[in-house]
């Protein structure tokens, strides 16, 4: 059984630039990457809940996502804040027996 240490330098010194670089300009970009996304399959459900699948077999992991509508961007037009001052309203409530 061997054991090899290797040696690590945060500053190596056997890395150099083969030609000088020019800094004053930026570099050209390269090639455009392809992107192979699966196919979305959207649904909604009876309760207005909106569900978007997309499953790629080859990965074995699962993912679950809730996005919620909520907030500034969930307020009604020409009544900012509603969603925040219902908020407020329920932070300071406590729980009440029913009678």
């Amino acid at each position: 059984m061997a054991i090899t240490f290797w040696k690590c330098s945060r500053n190596p010194s056997n890395l150099k630039a083969t030609a000088p670089i020019d800094r004053s300009k930026e570099p050209a970009p390269g090639s455009a990457m392809s992107l192979n996304l699966p196919a979305m399959q959207k649904a909604t459900l009876s309760n207005g809940l909106k569900i978007v699948l997309a499953e790629r077999h080859t990965a074995p992991v699962g993912t679950f996502s809730l996005l919620v509508q909520s907030g500034y961007a969930a307020d009604p037009r020409m009544l900012w804040g509603l969603a925040a001052s219902r908020s407020a309203c329920l932070r300071g409530a406590r729980p009440r027996a029913i009678r």
